[in-house]
């Protein structure tokens, strides 16, 4: 064979390699053009099925509040539960919690943390249709329109609330749960403590349990674990040691069955009342204080100790002690404390329980003796005593 039809042979042998790489490339173009269009169609179809799923929640929404705007229902009760539940939907959707549409309902998806909102007009007008209801109701009723259900506006959506301290930097609010012991009722102490949620902070305090408040030994765990469930986390009490011991023994036992899936490291639960030092379960055992709950007031065992070393270094000035004390389980302590420290120096001490508080006051005012008065009182007891004391301006040098 010549050289040229050897240099022709390899020419053909290259192109033919050539035609099939080039064969190759555009199949393997095609397959992956097939594989990414096959993606696209998947994302579609989730981002399809996210889609009308969240418009059929609108839709349901907006029936509900259709419902109660053609039927006229006036419940105060019944529009509080739809601008509290029912919106939060719109807030909390899918393992995600957030929504994700198109149309008119547009927001953005994602972590939720970008701040960004959509058109939204959908929702507006649900908003809206609320807004026109409650108004109806409050002056059906003469009931106010509630403020304390934070319905939430546009720049809400995406957006996931677990009251905690991103939630406050971000809405400048911040939802808690509240606890009262049910013995005491709705007293003045209660009303107080509102003031100051409602005026004190420089941030706007959602009570979301309101009206369901009050707890007693059987029912502390129970509301507890209910408003868990609904994604709370910072939680109020002004509770009295009794009650909040029955809490306290259920955080305990977690650490042996925790079928509720309670994580105590969530939470911030902060009670402003209960000082007894053992805190008892259901049996009456002492149970250990369990770190998930802060009291910020000191134990009695603490303010026994403080208050029985300044008796000590101070009553010899005095004629006379004079104990006015609550004759409960809290109050007895200070008082069988006081009573042998004065028995051991030979001190004449007077003693008048809780219910004999006018009989206190009037020892107080007549007696020409200098004397040393120790108050273990709740605060509406004290405010009677401070009301109804001389004044030492008045009453002379002792």
């Amino acid at each position: 064979m010549s050289d040229f039809n050897i240099k022709l042979s390899n020419e053909k042998v290259a192109r033919v390699e050539e035609d099939s790489k080039i064969k190759q490339d555009f199949y393997k173009e095609k397959s992956d053009r097939v594989e990414e269009d096959s993606k696209i169609k998947i994302n579609m179809s989730e981002m399809k099925l996210k889609q009308s799923n969240t418009d059929m929640k609108v839709l349901d929404l907006d029936k509900r509040v259709t419902s109660i705007e053609h039927h006229n229902d006036n419940s105060h009760h019944t529009m509080q539960n739809l601008s509290k539940k029912d919106l939060e939907i719109l807030i909390k959707t899918a393992s995600s919690g957030n929504i994700e549409t198109s149309g008119d309902f547009t927001t953005v998806a994602g972590d939720g943390s970008s701040g960004s909102t959509g058109g939204n007009a959908s929702l507006n007008t649900i908003l809206a249709k609320i807004n026109s209801i409650q108004a109806q109701v409050s002056k059906l009723t003469g009931d106010p329109i509630p403020t304390d259900i934070p319905i939430p506006t546009t720049t809400s959506i995406g957006k996931i609330y677990n009251s905690n301290i991103d939630e406050l930097i971000s809405r400048k609010e911040l939802d808690i749960i509240f606890f009262y012991p049910e013995p005491a009722g709705l007293d003045a102490t209660y009303d107080e403590l509102i003031k100051v949620f409602d005026n004190g902070p420089k941030f706007k305090i959602n009570v979301i349990n309101k009206d369901d408040e009050l707890c007693n030994k059987d029912t502390i765990v129970e509301k507890f674990i209910k408003y868990y469930k609904q994604g709370y986390r910072v939680f109020f009490s002004r509770m009295y040691s009794s009650i909040l011991g029955r809490l306290n023994a259920y955080f305990n036992s977690l650490d042996k069955s925790n079928t509720d899936n309670i994580k105590l490291e969530d939470i911030c639960f902060l009670d402003i009342s209960s000082t007894a030092a053992n805190l008892k379960n259901a049996a009456g055992q002492t149970e250990k204080r369990n770190k998930h709950i802060t009291r910020i007031i000191p134990n009695d065992d603490l303010s026994i100790d403080v208050m029985g070393k300044k008796f000590d270094a101070e009553i010899n000035d005095y004629d006379e002690a004079v104990v006015i004390y609550v004759d409960d389980s809290y109050g007895r302590p200070f008082f069988n404390t006081f009573n042998k420290k004065a028995n051991d120096i030979r001190k004449k001490l007077t003693a008048f329980k809780d219910n004999e508080l006018n009989s206190a006051i009037n020892y107080i005012r007549n007696t020409r003796k200098k004397i040393y008065v120790i108050c273990i009182l709740f605060v509406a007891e004290v405010k009677v005593l401070l009301d109804n004391l001389p004044s030492p301006f008045t009453r002379g040098p002792n």
